[in-house]
């Protein structure tokens, strides 16, 4: 009863009405191959499936194909019971469950949507939320597959069937006699979004232990502290990771150690809607950064599952794969 209602960040509002198409994943590619069958999403609410691409790039390519609202659902094909065992008896998605995120293009620029290439600080000038290049014009939102479901059935037997495109278009509810079909639909789909945009405060939690050595230079050890839900894994055990260095720093330093070079550790804010604490953090902190800071170790979802994975900078390959 406590959870947030569905939605993705920093979606545009709105209240659309149209015909409904299923476009697959929502890449370029699906977009063109709607458009060779014939199909055109023009004024459309389009329906995809996670997966892919980011889903800020699912409104994005459907935004420019002119369509008036995108709706985005987990198939089980991909995030469900077609995988494994689903919560609570297994790791995969339930079928009312949703996804939230963000539907920035943080391929445009990360942070603050409003300020791009300087900090977001009280008092700094901000753009209009229309003339930002990093939010998309056409509301959003996100769905299970049991609420997918009505909406594909109610697809089927208009316009192209999925398998015609590419067997690839075709998801995992064909186990509850789903058909995959491309529309439109011939009942119309009202898509209402109410976003409440607003400037609030974000708080960063800096913590610093300086060098003994070489004080100036810096190694930065950071993760994100907000979730779309419990974040027991993204961010909570990164979290927890990061409270247990620094009480053992803390321990070490009572017995008179000190690090050659500082050490900061640093929990964001604002993370999941688009790297905002971090990326504000830095473009306030840029000409120290670009100077001194030596590193960067991010500890974000630092405990999922049972096998250990690590990705790096080309010049750390040696130290991951000594």
């Amino acid at each position: 009863p406590n959870n947030l209602p569905a939605f993705l960040g920093l979606s545009a509002s709105g209240n659309v009405t149209g015909q409904l198409v299923y476009a697959n994943y929502g890449t370029l590619d699906d977009f063109r191959a709607l458009k060779a069958a014939g199909v055109s999403i023009k004024d459309k609410v389009v329906l995809v499936r996670y997966g892919g691409i980011l889903r800020g790039l699912k409104v994005h390519g459907a935004e420019r194909a002119g369509a008036r609202g995108v709706l985005i659902y987990s198939d089980p094909a991909d995030d469900g019971y077609c995988i494994g065992k689903v919560y609570p008896n297994g790791p995969w998605r339930p079928e009312s469950s949703f996804q939230r995120g963000s539907v920035s293009l943080i391929q445009v620029y990360p942070g603050d949507p409003l300020t791009p290439g300087h900090p977001a600080t009280k008092d700094a000038p901000r753009l209009d939320p229309k003339d930002a290049k990093s939010l998309n014009g056409i509301p959003s939102l996100p769905l299970s597959y049991r609420d997918a479901e009505p909406l594909l059935r109610a697809l089927v037997g208009h316009g192209k069937n999925a398998s015609e495109i590419s067997d690839s278009w075709v998801g995992g509810l064909t186990s509850r006699g789903v058909e995959y079909w491309t529309g439109p639909s011939a009942l119309s789909v009202n898509l209402l979004n109410h976003v409440d945009f607003k400037t609030t405060p974000i708080q960063n939690v800096i913590g610093r232990i300086t060098g003994s050595e070489e004080p100036e230079r810096a190694i930065i050890i950071g993760n994100h502290r907000d979730a779309w839900c419990a974040g027991a894994s993204d961010p909570s055990s990164g979290s927890a990771v990061l409270l247990e260095l620094a009480r053992a720093f803390g321990e070490l330093m009572k017995l008179g150690w000190r690090p050659r070079r500082t050490i900061i550790l640093a929990s964001w804010d604002a993370e999941e809607y688009s790297l905002v604490g971090s990326t504000e953090w830095v473009e306030d902190n840029i000409d120290w950064i670009r100077a001194d800071v030596v590193a960067y170790v991010n500890v974000d979802a630092a405990v999922m599952g049972s096998e250990f994975g690590a990705s790096a900078s080309p010049i750390f390959k040696d130290l991951l794969f000594a």
